[in-house]
């Protein structure tokens, strides 16, 4: 019911937290409707009170051309972009995730994330990658994605892990996505 969602959305917002849409909205009117259906995803996202919106191609691939025009509807339409890059599936190399990245930033998006699975190989950090990220991108506009139940064979040490050498790489100010609630203290 819009009644009881704009309600929560009020509350997040009474907390100065801006609540974002996750890429598989998009990605289903994205597949289902194409580009004609985006722009009025994000207007009836902006009327709710949304403020942002992930960009990501997970199940519905994304040419760089569809991740460029995508992004600027959203901004167009008022709402930030949290571009996601990389791959729950393939390794995708350094490269190509700045690339991405930079695509984004280029279109509009505020900050984008690096797809978690992209981070970790073989139970460690994927330490040669996230170096060149740190290289190749500003990594105040970055937010590194912890791995979760959803990537099988993830551990919880796993986690850890890669949070600790997150904030050991960038320190105490990094940014930290899918960090769940028991986990922020």
């Amino acid at each position: 019911q819009e009644e009881y969602l704009r309600k929560k959305i009020e509350i997040y917002k009474n907390h100065q937290i801006e609540p974002f849409l996750g890429g598989q909205f998009l990605e289903f009117v994205f597949g289902t409707y194409g580009i004609a259906g985006v722009g009025s995803y994000f207007q009836e996202a902006k009327r709710l009170g949304i403020g942002a919106v992930e960009v990501s191609d997970n199940v519905v691939p994304l040419s760089p051309s569809d991740r460029r025009e995508i992004t600027q509807i959203a901004v167009g339409c008022g709402l930030q972009v949290h571009g996601e890059v990389g791959s729950k599936h393939e390794v995708t190399s350094a490269e190509m995730l700045i690339e991405q990245a930079n695509d984004f930033f280029g279109a509009g998006a505020e900050v984008v994330l690096v797809e978690a699975a992209e981070l970790v190989e073989e139970g460690e950090p994927n330490r040669p990658l996230i170096n060149e990220l740190a290289t190749g991108l500003d990594a105040s506009r970055v937010f590194f994605e912890l791995p979760g139940a959803w990537i099988k064979g993830t551990t919880t040490t796993e986690v850890i892990y890669l949070k600790k050498f997150l904030i050991d790489q960038f320190g105490p100010d990094v940014n930290i996505a899918n960090v769940l609630p028991d986990n922020i203290f």
